[in-house]
């Protein structure tokens, strides 16, 4: 598994992303442009060229790598529930 970058306190608040992984925003490019429409900076630089490397032919990735990718740089929601390790997380 690859390493992506982690957050940590001294950083800013990632940005998040809140998403229906089941329907027309869930297709893996819309969610790519959600994406890429919050990053800024050294992130967004960061994030393309992890996305580029993921979408090259021969690569190997699949959508919940290319998911896994998206939320090392936010924090992805899954608001259908759809995908176990983005659903909502109850409150503490």
């Amino acid at each position: 598994m690859e390493d992506f970058p982690q957050s940590n306190e001294n950083e800013q608040e990632r940005p998040r992303l809140d998403v229906d992984l089941s329907g027309p925003d869930g297709n893996v490019y819309m969610v790519i442009t959600k994406a890429r429409e919050q990053l800024t900076g050294k992130a967004l630089m960061g994030f393309n060229e992890d996305i580029w490397m993921a979408t090259q032919v021969g690569a190997g990735k699949n959508y919940t790598d290319i998911l896994d990718i998206v939320n090392s740089y936010m924090t992805l929601t899954d608001t259908s529930a759809m995908y176990e390790a983005y659903a909502p997380k109850p409150p503490k």
